[in-house]
Order: structure tokens, then sequence, then C-alpha cells
């Protein structure tokens, strides 16, 4: 049975990945935890980022890269 995604669903998808990104970790690992929550594989997950929810974020998702960096690297106060 093919389940179509909600709108919900891809916004918690989002949610999850730009956490990881900022908090150091990795999109793959946020497909993994969205997987367990919403029921469906972690490849799933990653291709729906990967082809349909990531290009709605890029702005959110370069942004959460740079504080990442930055908080790596000391830069933020």
């Amino acid at each position: 049975m093919h389940r179509v995604w909600t709108s919900e669903q891809d916004n918690i998808l989002a949610e999850a990945v730009l956490r990881h990104i900022r908090e150091g970790g990795t999109a793959i690992e946020a497909f993994g935890e969205v997987g367990k929550k919403l029921n469906r594989s972690a490849a799933k997950c990653g291709y729906r980022w990967n082809n349909i929810v990531r290009f709605n974020y890029e702005n959110a998702f370069n942004d959460a890269k740079k504080y990442r960096y930055n908080v790596k690297y000391g830069k933020v106060n």
C-alpha cells in the first residue's frame, strides 16, 4: 500500500533534519529518528528529504550548517 506524505509529516522531517544539523549530527540520523516516529523507513525519509522537502528549506538548511560551523569553531557568543 502506498502512503501519501502529509504536509505535517514533511514539517516533522524538516524540523528533525535542521535540528540534527544545528546540533552537530547528520541528516541520516534525522532520517532514522523520523522513520521510527512516522513508521517509515529511514531510506524513504531520506528520499523524501532529498527529492521533495529539501528545496523548501534551502535557506534554513544553510543557516543550520553555518550555525553548526560557528559553534564548532567558537564563533557563537
